[in-house]
Parts: C-alpha cells; structure tokens; sequence
C-alpha cells in the first residue's frame, strides 16, 4: 500500500512540473485579445502570435508590421510577407480566409509563429519595432517589449519637409494621416491598403507611401 501511495505521489508531482514548462509560444495576459513576440537569434527572427479566438470577430483581418534596425534588410520570411520594402515587412492574415481589404485577397489564417530571416548589422541604438492590429475590431498594439519614447514632441524637433507625427518625424508630415484625426495608426494603414494605387495630396498610394505611413504608425 505504501508503495503504491509513493508512486502516485511521484506521477502527481511529475505531471505539475510538466504543466509548468513553456512552450516557446506566445501568451496572453488577462483581458488580452492578441499578442505578437518577438524573439532574435543573429539574423532569424520568429514571432510568436497568441489570439483569443472568442474575441475576435468571424471576419477580421489581422495587421502584422515589423520595422527592421537601420542597417539590417529583410530577406524572406514563413509565411510570405504580404508586402516587404527593406526594413518593413507586413503579414495580413484573416481568421476565416479568404477576405478582401481592397484590392488585396488575404487568405492566409493566423499562424502560431512567423519566421524570417535578415541580413545586415544594426545601427548603434536602432532596434526593432513591431505592431500588430484588427481591422473590424480597431484596436492595435506593439509586439511585447517593444515600448519606446518619442523621437519627437513637435514639427520644430524635425527637419524641413517633414511633420512630428505620433512622437515621429514623417515626410510631410500629416500627408500620412488619412482621416485627419492628429495621428497615424491602424485606420490610416487600413485606409492606405484600401486606397491602394490612388493618388492623395499628389503622392500615390503605394509600396513607399506605405512604408512612410509605417515609420510614422503610432
């Protein structure tokens, strides 16, 4: 009898050590509706994705965007990146593919993880700097670990040409808010993808428009 308390004591104890171990998958806190983390190892980058499918809507479209450091250059990724240029790269992912955001079909489903791999050394105080965002639902958010100061309080903290967006310094400054509302962030990115090939205040709506909108997305 003794024996038999003794082992089923020892599997109790083995099967919560096992429970507590992670995965290696991102994770969401309390009231959470998604997280995105980045993890780097040289130049292959993964990013964990964890979703609460309850909360998101049967139709939405997922917004992954990573700026790259100065002096790193994507070069390919799993899942293909939707649209790269350099440094930024941006996944669309729908919860029941296929959907449309303009002229784009999204028919890729919301992975677990995305890989890519870089090329290049970072800049001397550049990092990354991701985000992440739902379309129906409106709401954003940076990847885990990726809060950061503004670079700027006002136009008079940047260049000529270009306006403080955001706590950033963008080329023309609000040509990058689509709906004037004082910032640039998911609406103006959705709002970019929808209006895609138009042309706004004589600048069209293309790959460096959207690489621009996304330097600036707050």
């Amino acid at each position: 009898m003794r024996k038999i308390i003794i082992t089923l004591t020892m599997l109790v104890v083995l099967f919560s050590f096992v429970g507590c171990q992670k995965t290696g998958k991102a994770y969401l806190q309390p009231g959470e509706v998604m997280s995105v983390e980045r993890t780097v190892s040289g130049n292959d980058v993964t990013l964990g994705i964890a979703y609460d499918s309850g909360l998101i809507d049967a139709n939405e479209i997922i917004i992954v965007a990573d700026k790259l450091p100065d002096g790193v250059t994507f070069v390919s990724a799993n899942p293909t990146a939707d649209i790269s240029s350099g440094q930024v790269v941006v996944w669309l992912f729908a919860k029941n593919p296929p959907q449309t955001l303009g002229s784009m079909t999204i028919d890729k489903g919301i992975p677990s993880t995305i890989t890519y791999t870089t090329t290049g050394t970072a800049v001397a105080g550049s990092t990354f700097r991701g985000k992440w965002g739902l379309k129906i639902a409106n709401i954003e958010g940076l990847f885990i670990g990726d809060e950061g100061g503004p670079i700027c309080i006002s136009d008079a903290d940047c260049q000529t040409g270009y306006g403080c967006i955001g706590g950033t310094c963008v080329p023309g400054g609000s040509d990058y808010d689509l709906n004037n509302d004082g910032r640039v962030d998911l609406i103006d990115l959705t709002a970019t993808l929808d209006m895609w090939g138009q042309t706004r205040n004589g600048m069209v709506i293309d790959l460096v428009f959207l690489t621009n909108l996304l330097d600036s997305w707050t």
